[in-house]
């Protein structure tokens, strides 16, 4: 994770590398067993474990049922020169579940009730390297199929993220968003606001969040009463979150809210 899975890639061939998406999927087992590698009939490899858990490339975790298992296949080459390489394999990655809690943040994503009175948040599970980008994309995306009828957003649905994304300095986060992501009345850009730095100041580090949309710049988020209760609902709930053990993570089908 921490070199963008550049040293993976060099055992791969130029083709792999091309095609393969390390997180596309994020397949958990428990860690106490090792998983297992054999030979199949066609001279590839096969790689096998149990499997406590898939985390997908939306950041929603799901628990396997008991007794699932991971299966991968792996062919080789040799290249040019005469060295192995990988040129087929899965998308994703195996990681055993500890792994997988060191190197992905659990996250709340700050959406809205339907009467836009409270937060409504949806739990999420991210990189670490890239969590305060993967938390504004999660937003754009809107709410999970399962809360999207109780839940809103403010967030204009052709929004994207521009330029450099959300770029943290000073303890302040700007986040650059393309020119049409600007809502237009005052009301919805401090909702819009509210709900990006509610869904940022999770990350530590992070006090104060910037929204720009294209160069327009949306102002403060909306501040006072029901909404400012919700704001503390929320951040009691991530603050629970943050301390989840992995029996924890396992006990919620799935994780995502």
């Amino acid at each position: 994770f921490s070199d963008d899975f550049a040293t993976a890639k060099q055992f791969l061939s130029d083709h792999a590398v091309a095609q393969w998406k390390p997180l596309e999927t994020v397949s958990a087992y428990s860690g106490s067993t090792e998983p297992q590698v054999s030979v199949a009939a066609n001279g590839s490899f096969m790689v096998t474990s149990g499997q406590v858990g898939v985390l997908n490339s939306l950041g929603v975790f799901t628990p396997a049922p008991e007794g699932s298992t991971y299966t991968g296949e792996f062919s080789l080459a040799t290249n040019s020169t005469g060295q192995w390489r990988i040129v087929g394999l899965p998308h994703g990655i195996l990681l055993p579940l500890s792994r997988l809690m060191q190197n992905f943040a659990v996250s709340s994503l700050a959406f809205l009730s339907r009467d836009r009175s409270r937060f409504v948040p949806e739990l999420r599970w991210y990189p670490r390297s890239s969590q305060a980008d993967s938390l504004v994309s999660g937003l754009l995306a809107g709410p999970s199929d399962w809360l999207a009828k109780g839940a809103s957003s403010l967030i204009p649905r052709n929004a994207e993220r521009a330029g450099r994304g959300v770029v943290v300095e000073g303890g302040t986060a700007t986040v650059h968003l393309s020119a049409d992501s600007d809502p237009a009345s005052e009301d919805a850009r401090g909702l819009m606001v509210a709900q990006i730095e509610q869904s940022l100041i999770q990350i530590s580090g992070i006090d104060h969040v910037r929204v720009l949309a294209g160069t327009v710049d949306l102002g403060a988020a909306a501040r006072g009463g029901a909404l400012h209760e919700a704001l503390l609902r929320l951040v009691g709930h991530v603050g629970q979150a943050r301390s989840l053990t992995c029996e924890d993570l396992l006990a919620h089908q799935p994780i995502v809210g």
